[in-house]
Protein backbone atom coordinates (compact mmCIF):
# COMPACT_ATOMS: atom_id res chain seq x y z
CA UNK A 1 0.00 0.00 0.00
CA UNK A 2 1.77 3.30 -0.93
CA UNK A 3 1.51 6.33 1.08
CA UNK A 4 -0.70 8.34 -1.22
CA UNK A 5 -3.61 5.35 -0.79
CA UNK A 6 -3.55 6.00 3.10
CA UNK A 7 -3.33 9.68 2.96
CA UNK A 8 -6.58 10.10 0.40
CA UNK A 9 -8.33 7.52 3.36
CA UNK A 10 -7.06 9.83 5.74
CA UNK A 11 -8.88 13.13 3.66
CA UNK A 12 -11.57 11.20 3.00
CA UNK A 13 -11.99 10.72 7.14
CA UNK A 14 -11.07 14.49 7.67
CA UNK A 15 -13.63 15.64 5.27
CA UNK A 16 -16.53 13.29 6.32
CA UNK A 17 -15.70 15.26 9.73
CA UNK A 18 -15.38 18.47 8.59
CA UNK A 19 -11.54 18.99 9.48
CA UNK A 20 -10.00 21.14 6.58
CA UNK A 21 -6.55 20.27 5.88
CA UNK A 22 -3.42 22.39 4.62
CA UNK A 23 -0.59 21.22 3.09
CA UNK A 24 2.29 24.02 3.03
CA UNK A 25 4.93 22.82 0.66
CA UNK A 26 7.29 26.08 2.45
CA UNK A 27 7.87 24.09 5.63
CA UNK A 28 10.97 22.74 6.72
CA UNK A 29 11.80 19.15 6.54
CA UNK A 30 11.90 19.24 10.59
CA UNK A 31 8.64 21.22 11.03
CA UNK A 32 5.94 19.25 13.04
CA UNK A 33 2.39 19.23 11.81
CA UNK A 34 -0.24 21.15 14.05
CA UNK A 35 -3.88 21.49 14.70
CA UNK A 36 -6.58 24.02 15.63
CA UNK A 37 -9.05 21.62 17.28
CA UNK A 38 -12.00 24.31 17.83
CA UNK A 39 -11.66 25.73 14.24
CA UNK A 40 -11.06 21.62 12.57
CA UNK A 41 -8.01 22.63 11.04
CA UNK A 42 -4.57 21.01 10.20
CA UNK A 43 -1.72 22.02 8.83
CA UNK A 44 0.47 19.28 7.30
CA UNK A 45 4.22 19.26 6.60
CA UNK A 46 4.61 17.16 2.81
CA UNK A 47 8.34 18.19 3.35
CA UNK A 48 8.78 16.07 6.87
CA UNK A 49 12.36 14.30 6.48
CA UNK A 50 10.67 10.43 6.92
CA UNK A 51 7.74 10.66 4.47
CA UNK A 52 6.74 6.88 5.65
CA UNK A 53 5.38 9.12 8.62
CA UNK A 54 3.41 11.63 7.19
CA UNK A 55 -0.33 9.01 7.15
CA UNK A 56 0.72 8.50 11.02
CA UNK A 57 1.23 12.61 11.71
CA UNK A 58 -1.77 13.29 9.94
CA UNK A 59 -4.26 10.22 11.61
CA UNK A 60 -2.58 11.71 14.71
CA UNK A 61 -3.88 15.40 14.12
CA UNK A 62 -7.13 13.89 13.00
CA UNK A 63 -7.59 12.20 16.37
CA UNK A 64 -6.52 15.89 17.75
CA UNK A 65 -9.67 17.12 16.52
CA UNK A 66 -11.93 13.97 16.91
CA UNK A 67 -11.01 13.60 20.24
CA UNK A 68 -11.79 17.38 20.62
CA UNK A 69 -9.64 17.78 23.42
CA UNK A 70 -8.36 21.52 23.00
CA UNK A 71 -4.64 20.58 22.84
CA UNK A 72 -3.48 23.76 21.05
CA UNK A 73 -5.02 25.65 23.26
CA UNK A 74 -4.14 23.83 27.08
CA UNK A 75 -0.93 22.47 26.29
CA UNK A 76 0.75 25.90 26.28
CA UNK A 77 -0.36 25.83 29.83
CA UNK A 78 -0.44 22.43 30.93
CA UNK A 79 1.86 19.82 32.90
CA UNK A 80 4.13 17.75 30.81
CA UNK A 81 1.95 14.54 32.62
CA UNK A 82 -1.18 16.63 30.96
CA UNK A 83 0.54 16.99 27.70
CA UNK A 84 1.41 13.19 27.55
CA UNK A 85 -1.89 11.91 28.29
CA UNK A 86 -3.06 13.97 25.80
CA UNK A 87 -0.29 12.87 23.21
CA UNK A 88 -0.96 9.14 24.24
CA UNK A 89 -4.63 9.65 23.42
CA UNK A 90 -3.60 11.51 20.02
CA UNK A 91 -1.00 8.40 19.29
CA UNK A 92 -3.57 5.77 20.11
CA UNK A 93 -6.66 7.29 18.40
CA UNK A 94 -4.29 7.87 15.27
CA UNK A 95 -3.33 4.11 15.04
CA UNK A 96 -6.88 2.80 15.43
CA UNK A 97 -7.45 5.02 12.45
CA UNK A 98 -4.89 3.81 10.29
CA UNK A 99 -5.13 -0.05 11.05
CA UNK A 100 -8.56 -0.77 8.99
CA UNK A 101 -7.06 0.80 5.59
CA UNK A 102 -3.44 -1.54 6.43
CA UNK A 103 -5.42 -4.41 6.88
CA UNK A 104 -7.59 -3.81 4.18
CA UNK A 105 -4.36 -3.55 1.83
CA UNK A 106 -1.84 -6.18 4.15
CA UNK A 107 -0.95 -9.66 2.93
CA UNK A 108 -3.10 -11.31 5.58
CA UNK A 109 0.26 -14.19 6.27
CA UNK A 110 1.87 -10.99 7.04
CA UNK A 111 -0.34 -8.96 9.42
CA UNK A 112 1.35 -8.10 12.61
CA UNK A 113 1.98 -4.84 14.65
CA UNK A 114 5.84 -4.70 13.83
CA UNK A 115 4.92 -4.44 10.00
CA UNK A 116 2.26 -2.30 10.90
CA UNK A 117 4.85 -0.05 13.56
CA UNK A 118 7.37 -0.07 10.46
CA UNK A 119 5.16 0.74 7.47
CA UNK A 120 4.24 3.92 9.27
CA UNK A 121 7.29 4.82 11.21
CA UNK A 122 4.95 4.70 14.28
CA UNK A 123 6.85 4.92 17.00
CA UNK A 124 8.27 1.84 18.83
CA UNK A 125 6.48 2.18 22.28
CA UNK A 126 3.01 1.61 20.76
CA UNK A 127 3.96 -1.39 19.18
CA UNK A 128 1.92 -3.18 22.39
CA UNK A 129 -1.00 -0.99 21.51
CA UNK A 130 -1.46 -1.52 17.91
CA UNK A 131 -1.27 -5.48 18.21
CA UNK A 132 -3.62 -5.16 21.05
CA UNK A 133 -5.97 -3.32 17.84
CA UNK A 134 -4.81 -5.81 15.29
CA UNK A 135 -5.62 -8.98 17.78
CA UNK A 136 -9.59 -7.38 18.36
CA UNK A 137 -9.76 -6.54 15.03
CA UNK A 138 -9.12 -10.20 14.12
CA UNK A 139 -11.37 -11.41 16.87
CA UNK A 140 -14.06 -9.67 15.37
CA UNK A 141 -13.49 -11.17 12.06
CA UNK A 142 -14.09 -14.37 13.23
Amino acid sequence: MSNQTVLEYLNRLAADNQIKIFWLNQLHEFTTPACDTQTRKIVMNPNWHNANQIPFQLAHEIAHVLISDNSDRILYFSSAANHSKIEMEANKKAVELLIPEYLEYADPANINANDFVDQFSVPHFLSNFAQEVLSNCSRSQE
